[in-house]
């Protein structure tokens, strides 16, 4: 569960946004329109598939999947393997994913709803007026903000709202309350859908195998070699 929670050396710097990475400096190129629909497929045009032309479902006189490169990708990596949870996503990985996803989300809810989370909220609140002079909710709340989700740099007041809430989260063991409760609340959760769960393992280990076969065929190619 997201509990708005940053390191102090991080907070101290950048505040409530995430330290950049050597990865925020590389310039990326912008894709067109021909290169995302080879590489997602027709289907992601956002039309209907009753009103996407023909032309659109041809590139260099090549017919293009229904999910394009990346979906017949996903199919290929599920091949043979028992899909776990219905849904319409190429392979199936996707609706696996989404089923987790919706589980931690219901333990999410939980959790906010447990008492003991609502008084583990209220004195973080407590501590944090007493810091800063202003009340707030929430560490999630304060994390939130437009004031510091609009801006893409760190202000002054905001390293100083993330210091303080870092600190308070601290003193009252916050994240120490928060967190057992969420490992509670999503093992129950496990422990009621355990054999959906089973199943989706089961799916993610055979498309690691199909993964690993796949890269052993590829490295097996011989490499074409030019005469002259």
């Amino acid at each position: 569960m997201d509990d708005g929670f940053v390191p102090e050396t991080q907070a101290r710097s950048y505040g409530f946004h995430s330290a950049p990475s050597a990865a925020d400096d590389t310039a990326y190129l912008p894709a067109d329109d021909d290169v995302l629909r080879v590489l997602n497929g027709w289907s992601q045009t956002g039309k209907g598939a009753e009103t996407v032309s023909k032309e659109e479902k041809i590139f260099n006189k090549i017919p293009i999947a229904e999910y394009g490169c990346s979906g017949e990708a996903q199919k290929k990596l599920s091949r043979g393997a028992s899909r776990p949870v219905a849904g319409q996503s190429p392979g199936g990985e996707a609706d696996a994913l989404n089923y987790v996803l919706t589980l931690r989300k219901q333990a999410g809810n939980q959790v906010r709803s447990d008492p003991r989370f609502k008084s583990i909220t209220a004195r973080w609140a407590s501590c944090y007026v007493k810091a800063t002079g202003t009340y707030v909710s929430s560490p999630l709340l304060l994390a939130r903000d437009p004031r510091w989700t609009s801006r893409n740099r760190a202000t002054t007041a905001e390293v100083r709202a993330a210091v303080s809430s870092n600190r308070c989260q601290l003193r009252i063991n916050y994240l120490g309350v928060t967190d057992s409760l969420t490992a509670a609340y999503e093992q129950r959760l496990a422990d009621s859908h355990s054999s959906q769960l089973r199943a989706i393992s089961a799916f993610l280990r055979a498309r690691l195998r199909n993964a690993t076969v796949a890269i052993e065929q590829e490295r097996t190619i011989p490499t074409p070699t030019h005469n002259g």
